[in-house]
């Protein structure tokens, strides 16, 4: 992710954008293959057997719905609208994509862990885990959405410079779906996934692409890029109801809403610090610069101080 913004200044950098992506990905499973064959043994004689075919079905179907709802926004907004309104929403859509690349890696770093509790039968361990896990997204991203909905227009210009005051309300709409995005990440990966609960999820990626072509063909062509923002709201909102409407109603894993209302008191602090230096501090980069330092002692001290005390209780 850094590297993106460090080397990619021109749309003529296209082309290394797409070296850099493809790098990343291959760099990624030459580790992985090195680092597991002490683990596990390769064998491709089951690699086609039918009792593998149904969930690699399910999941891959739910992959390619997962990522239509996030980037058919941008093709039919193209296709609608011109280009200008096409920079406003990916501008905007930046630093949402940079923070779900971090619940990414999270998530499915905790799969394995999630998985061998469940097959050892370790259901009181398994629900540990989702408190942590759901306690840490709900502490740390309320506080985000607050500093960056407040810093929209100093962040929007750090990113992209001037000119691009269009994104400005698309990305203050689109912030708060990294709440939505980091509950149903943590209940598709860290509980339904272990569950092997494949059809939920591939029922909520059918439902979130259903969503998400519908509310494009009402709301993009009047509303432009502000649209394209509210698919991905809505689109998000839905799947994450969804997830926790059939866990509360069939599963024995509890969900700590408790937490959110924990992230919500955090997230004053950080609503006075950015109001306060978004107001004393003119230059974008150094309000942006400062108000960030700060919020990242504030997380440090809150997981330190606050949540791991909480969690040990």
């Amino acid at each position: 992710v850094l590297t993106v913004f460090i080397f990619i200044r021109n749309p003529e950098d296209y082309k290394l954008y797409f070296v850099m992506t493809v790098g990343v990905v291959v760099f990624n499973a030459i580790i992985n293959i090195f680092y597991v064959k002490d683990f596990v043994v390769f064998g491709f004689r089951d690699m086609f057997s039918q009792k593998y075919l149904k969930q690699n079905f399910s999941l891959g179907i739910y992959s390619i719905m997962t990522s239509m709802y996030l980037t058919f926004n941008v093709m039919y907004l193209g296709l609608t609208t011109d280009n200008v309104q096409v920079g406003y929403y990916t501008t905007a859509f930046k630093l949402y994509s940079v923070i779900l690349g971090f619940f990414t890696a999270f998530t499915n770093v905790m799969l394995p862990r999630m998985s061998a509790l469940l097959a050892k039968g370790d259901v009181e361990h398994f629900q540990r885990l989702v408190n942590k896990s759901f306690s840490i997204m709900s502490v740390f991203s309320i506080p985000m959405i607050a500093c960056s909905m407040i810093l929209t227009p100093q962040i929007i210009y750090v990113l992209s410079g001037s000119g691009y005051e269009g994104a400005i309300l698309p990305m203050r709409i689109i912030m708060p779906a990294m709440l939505f995005v980091g509950i149903a990440q943590v209940l598709a990966i860290q509980v339904l996934m272990p569950l092997k609960k494949d059809k939920i999820l591939l029922y909520a990626s059918i439902l979130g692409a259903i969503i998400s072509i519908l509310l494009n063909l009402t709301l993009v062509f009047n509303l432009g890029s502000v649209g394209s923002a509210l698919v991905l709201l809505c689109a998000e909102f839905v799947v994450t109801i969804f997830y926790i409407r059939c866990l509360m109603q069939k599963y024995f894993v509890r969900l700590p809403f408790r937490w959110l209302l924990n992230g919500v008191f955090c997230a004053f602090p950080s609503i006075l610090i950015s109001i306060l230096f978004g107001y004393i501090i003119i230059n974008p980069f150094i309000c942006v610069g400062v108000v960030m330092s700060i919020m990242a002692f504030y997380l440090i001290f809150l997981y330190k101080k606050v949540l791991l005390k909480q969690l040990d209780c």
